[in-house]
């Protein structure tokens, strides 16, 4: 185990594309949701994961 980097740096043998996917949020989290899209963007990135952005689903909430 002493090469994980090295292995957790190479490409996967099989990966379908992440093409279709979506962030339910309520919408007053609208910015700790944005960051998770980012940082899921830079991990995608780094294993070399094509993916698209996500779609995102703010949801309102009645607060009373």
């Amino acid at each position: 185990m002493r090469d994980i980097d090295r292995k957790i740096q190479q490409k996967m043998f099989s990966q379908p594309e992440l093409d279709k996917w979506g962030v339910f949020y309520c919408a007053q989290d609208t910015k700790i949701a944005k960051q998770f899209i980012d940082t899921m963007g830079k991990c995608l990135e780094q294993i070399n994961y094509s993916a698209q952005q996500p779609r995102e689903f703010p949801i309102r909430t009645n607060r009373f």
